[in-house]
């Protein structure tokens, strides 16, 4: 199975070459942290018949408890203003956004979900001369956009401990665009901030660093956005798309400077709905909002990445609201027989086949999830999960929380 559905396909799918105007999305550690007390475990409103589906989905990485209350309440009250542009209300998140993460306005980019910047950026920074570097198994939307121009790709494995091997990434001097996707999707591992400092030290002069922090809310890990001050060959992205529940509204951003960030805003910027904008905004001005959604994040994902353990699956130790769980034999098989069973996991990547990506949902869905992958168990879809487990190893999940 291709990205379809993916959390950015839908754009590349669609985008032309005159589309491109506009682009990917980023967004740091927004909404403080000042209470880390447990979210509420009440799942969201149910949407009404015309947009229910019947299942149990943890395929996407999306939160499933959607936008926050005043985020809900700012998309109310912005309906009856979807008649005019209202540009002033996107440059007013535009600048509450630099002001939030204590960077200058110019050094922000608003995009309708970071796709956009991934779509771009490869277009930009990277050509049949100048390659592009990945790790692997990480976000290929980069690698996508690369290929089908004809750019060079050099895919280098994670380290055992799922970091990337920002070492051996850095040493193509070919490089025109590095890109770590930090914390990992689909691993949910984090690359320690010194090794990218590290990167930005010893990596081609003239290559561009493009971090990309669509997880980092779910993490403990400090975002690499202050770095850019003294780094014009970082961008950094982040989304609302995640922690914050705005998959669907489309909405993120890119942080950079100079001419690495000017290249990047000649193809357009600052094209997101005045809903997304009312409802980001609203998001960074909640200061519970990280910490809450963090803590239940985490508390769901423990529990599920500990029954599978138990069970005898061995998972990586993900910091994010995702996971990748070993089932010993083909992923996509296993995924078929979830299905079968109306609950909906993620997908595997072409250098681990036999692990299959989880999302984390709400406890109800993960109640869902252990009830189905109990019954694939015992059907004996699993049965050869320890003695068929491939040479290729991350690592265990015994450090959880």
């Amino acid at each position: 199975m291709t990205d379809v559905g993916s959390r950015r396909h839908f754009l590349r799918s669609s985008l032309g070459a005159s589309a491109l105007a506009v682009a990917g999305t980023a967004l740091p550690l927004l909404g403080g942290c000042a209470s880390a007390k447990p979210a509420p475990s009440a799942p969201a409103p149910v949407p009404g018949a015309r947009f229910a589906r019947e299942g149990t989905f943890i395929n996407y990485n999306e939160y499933p408890l959607g936008p926050c209350e005043s985020a809900r309440e700012a998309l109310v009250e912005i309906i009856g203003q979807t008649g005019f542009y209202r540009f002033d209300l996107i440059q007013r998140f535009h600048d509450s956004l630099a002001a939030h993460l204590g960077v200058d306005a110019e050094q922000v980019i608003l995009y309708p979900g970071s796709g956009w910047a991934l779509e771009l950026a490869p277009r930009v920074f990277t050509s049949a001369e100048r390659s592009l570097v990945v790790a692997d198994p990480s976000y290929e939307a980069c690698e996508q956009v690369a290929k089908r121009m004809g750019t060079p790709v050099h895919r280098v494995p994670l380290l055992a401990n799922g970091a990337h091997d920002l070492t051996a990434m850095c040493a193509f001097p070919d490089a025109g665009l590095i890109y770590v996707c930090n914390p990992n999707n689909p691993t949910g591992t984090i690359t320690p901030r010194e090794a990218i400092v590290s990167a930005l030290a010893n990596k081609p002069a003239d290559a561009i660093l493009l971090v990309d922090e669509a997880y980092i809310h779910f993490s403990e890990e400090q975002s690499v956005i202050d770095l850019v001050a003294s780094h014009p060959d970082l961008i950094v992205l982040h989304t609302f798309a995640k922690l914050y529940g705005m998959a669907g509204l489309r909405c993120g951003f890119a942080v950079g400077q100079g001419d690495a960030l000017a290249r990047l805003r000649a193809m357009g910027s600052d094209a997101i709905s005045v809903t997304a904008a009312v409802a980001a905004q609203a998001s960074i001005e909640d200061q519970t909002i990280v910490a809450e959604r963090r803590a239940y994040n985490s508390g769901v994902r423990n529990d599920v990445i500990r029954w599978l353990q138990a069970r005898g699956v061995e998972c990586t130790v993900s910091h994010t609201n995702c996971f990748m769980m070993d089932v010993g034999r083909p992923g996509k098989d296993v995924a078929a027989a979830m299905a079968s069973h109306g609950v909906h996991v993620g997908r595997s990547w072409p250098s681990w086949p036999n692990w299959v990506r989880v999302s984390v949902g709400t406890r109800e869905d993960m109640e869902a999830f252990k009830t189905a992958f109990a019954a694939v168990q015992e059907q004996g879809v699993l049965a050869a999960a320890t003695a068929c487990a491939p040479e290729l190893r991350l690592c265990t999940a015994a450090a959880l929380a």
